[in-house]
């Protein structure tokens, strides 16, 4: 296999992961506040984002940027087809 195809990939798999990460915060979560409220949702989001969140979200949206930057240098000197 290319290995433009393999950075590819796997850009495409963070970048997917990332995602994955914002839905659950934006879509799964919000029925939580409105049932618990927004003072225990805002403590419950603060706990949630200072323990796992800094070392995960961080990283992976770092990442992601960097790999969307490398194929998408490589594409140019590469010349590969826009079909990609």
């Amino acid at each position: 296999m290319d290995w433009f195809l393999i950075l590819l990939a796997v850009t495409t798999a963070v970048r997917g992961f990332g995602a994955g990460l914002i839905y659950d915060v934006a879509l799964v979560s919000l029925p939580v506040r409105h049932t618990i409220g927004v003072i225990p949702f805002t403590r419950y989001a603060a706990a949630l984002f200072m323990g796992r969140g800094v070392r995960t979200y961080g990283p992976v949206s770092i990442l992601g940027a960097l790999l969307t930057v490398a194929v998408t240098a490589a594409a140019f000197v590469l010349d590969e087809s826009p079909v990609v």
